[in-house]
């Protein structure tokens, strides 16, 4: 099938194939058959709000009966980060040291990955805090190569941080050797690396559990979606994800007459014999394109509709 009865799902793909307005479509659809439903957006290019048309914050916010949404502003995200590690790292620091650590940390907001590894973090503590309170979870993710570092974080992350507890406690023994009263500092700090670590630990445990989370990966009928999407999915299955299905959007009405539409359509089905050829491994079906761009919860609940219907009869 292509979609079960999944919790997590992971609505994934390049930009501008229509993740968002899929991922919606789920979510309207998944509240209005009763599911407890929450979708969130990892994209810090946002459009979730502007397809719900209700302006979604960066905490649960009522859509309709049953459906919350967030987006997540990764920004503040990075920048709450980076100050958090700042107080850490003050309580340790001379007074005379804390402007060279506001400095340069304040420079870090903007380095690559310190975005991502916010992200991640925050992303763990919602897993782990909203997984009992819905029924179901869709993450609506940014284009391919950032979707697929930030799921790999989690392991990633993990992994560091057990390196990095491993190096205090090392540290640890040795100050106890040599008679430093730096045990209360050691502890807080492992303290704070366990706690981090055990969040990292159950947002990979539940992204990677095959009944609990999937991924649907949507694409539409054109040579870079269809080489992006191979990516994709080969990451999210290094990632331990596994794939449900591929949505392939866009396609033009094959009963039309206009010519130009016509060699358009003609395109479109000599690419969707390559994407039934490269995929054959994976559920698939297709959304035609709308004359107008989908907005609003009844037009969303119309494609939702459309999309579980077939996940049914496949």
């Amino acid at each position: 099938m292509l979609l079960n009865d999944q919790r997590i799902v992971i609505v994934a793909g390049k930009g501008g194939v229509g993740k968002t307005t899929v991922a919606a479509s789920l979510a309207v659809t998944s509240a209005n058959k009763g599911l407890r439903t929450l979708i969130v957006s990892t994209d810090p290019a946002h459009s979730l709000s502007d397809i719900l048309e209700s302006r979604c914050k960066h905490s649960p916010t009522r859509i309709l009966p049953g459906l919350d949404a967030i987006e997540i502003d990764a920004e503040a995200l990075a920048a709450r980060h980076v100050n958090d590690i700042a107080r850490a790292m003050k309580q340790y620091a001379h007074p005379d040291a804390w402007p060279d650590i506001d400095r340069q940390l304040k420079a870090s907001v903007t380095a690559p990955g310190t975005i991502e590894a916010a992200l991640v973090e925050h992303l763990a503590e919602l897993l782990s805090e909203m997984i009992e309170t819905y029924d179901r979870i869709i993450l609506d993710t940014a284009p391919t190569g950032h979707t697929l570092r930030l799921l790999s974080l989690p392991d990633q992350l993990g992994d560091w941080t057990e390196s990095l507890l491993d190096q205090r406690e090392h540290h640890r023994r040795m100050a106890d050797q040599l008679g430093s009263d730096e045990s209360r500092q050691h502890r807080q700090v492992a303290e704070r690396l366990r706690a981090r670590r055990d969040r990292l630990r159950i947002a990979h445990d539940i992204l990677t559990d095959r009944i609990r989370a999937c991924a649907l990966v949507v694409l539409t009928p054109e040579r870079l979606p269809i080489l992006e999407s191979q990516r994709l999915i080969q990451g999210l299955a290094q990632t331990g994800i596994q794939v449900a299905g591929l949505i392939v959007n866009g396609l033009l009405p094959s009963e039309s007459i206009d010519p130009f539409l016509q060699r358009r359509r003609a395109q479109q089905e000599s690419r969707l014999t390559e994407i039934q050829k490269t995929f054959a491994d994976y559920p698939q079906m297709h959304l035609e394109l709308s004359a107008e761009s989908p907005a609003g919860t009844k037009a969303l609940q119309r494609i939702g509709l459309h999309i579980l219907d077939h996940a049914r009869d496949s």
